[in-house]
């Protein structure tokens, strides 16, 4: 026997309906039915996982947030933003204000997706004439 998950769970494994036991943790079981046997395959539903994008509160010239959205943990997420010119990208912050220190300075920024929902806040700052901020 053989299953596969739909879209948003896992597959857990083979569990014996008699004794309630699980049997396999392999998406294809083999085994002699001897007698009459029920054998019931466990999903599990996967959390949702969200990458929530925006612009920090005290960013410039920094616009058009993407790769936001609903992930899957261990998916490849990658996280961009549109830098206008004479502007300085700062980076990613973990927070609205864009205090602290960013998460990353890289646009795009690759990373891979955890367990729970990450929000990032994309913030850039005007370089003066001399080039000076």
């Amino acid at each position: 026997i053989s299953a596969t998950a739909n879209e948003g769970y896992r597959f857990v494994g083979w569990k014996d309906g008699t004794s309630g036991n699980m049997v396999s943790t392999n998406a294809t079981y083999t085994f002699t039915a001897n007698t009459n046997s029920t054998i019931i395959a466990v999903f599990a539903e996967l959390p949702v996982l969200r990458v929530n994008l925006g612009i920090a509160s005290s960013s410039q010239g920094v616009s058009n947030v993407q790769g936001g959205g609903i992930k899957e943990q261990g998916d490849s997420v990658s996280c961009s933003c549109t830098v206008g010119e004479n502007i300085n990208f700062l980076g990613w912050f973990d927070n609205a204000s864009g205090s602290g220190s960013p998460v990353s300075t890289a646009n795009p920024y690759t990373f891979t997706m955890g367990n729970e929902s990450i929000s990032l806040w994309a913030k850039g700052e005007t370089i003066g004439e001399d080039g000076i901020e």
